[in-house]
């Protein structure tokens, strides 16, 4: 399966891209680790190249991070890939401060869940049980622009209302 990253343009869903970060990992802190660097990109962590390294290390950042992240929601002892229902436990501890967007590709990369509306907003990517970060949503969509309050992409700026209010085109 390809997404359209512009007009004429694909990207293998396997590859890591601008539009997306893979999180390499061989636990179960997938959607810990995900979190975690959607934190740190969106909060421009000063140790945010080390966050990304990932797995090039025995014991990483990131990981520590994760663990530390999963401990905190009340899953340190969980030994599973996380599912929906662990979700809610992330979105609940990082409320009131991050929304949590999961995109799913078992949905044609549709919109599967909305935490609580927030300033800072983790766009997430769901596919084959494992959790990655979506850095440009509307690239991930195929799409020029995207609207985080109404969670449209469109192509053109005039198809779309831009006003921090709400969307009239909604």
């Amino acid at each position: 399966m390809y997404k359209t990253k512009r007009q004429g343009e694909k990207v293998n869903e396997n590859q890591e891209t601008e539009i997306r970060k893979k999180t390499k990992n061989t636990d179960n802190l997938c959607l810990a680790r995900a979190l975690v660097l959607a934190k740190a990109r969106i909060d421009k962590d000063p140790h945010l190249d080390t966050i990304k390294r990932g797995e090039s290390s025995r014991k990483t950042l990131q990981q520590e991070l994760a663990k530390k992240l999963q401990k905190d929601v009340g899953l340190e002892h969980f030994d599973q890939a996380c599912r929906l229902d662990e979700v809610q436990k992330f979105q609940d501890y990082l409320t009131p401060d991050y929304q949590i967007k999961i995109y799913s590709k078992d949905h044609y990369n549709g919109l599967i869940y909305k935490g609580p509306k927030a300033e800072k907003i983790l766009h997430l990517f769901l596919h084959d049980h494992h959790f990655d970060i979506i850095t440009k949503v509307p690239a991930f969509l195929g799409k020029s622009y995207y609207c985080d309050i109404c969670d449209k992409g469109y192509s053109n700026s005039e198809d779309h209302c831009r006003i921090k209010q709400g969307c009239l085109g909604c």
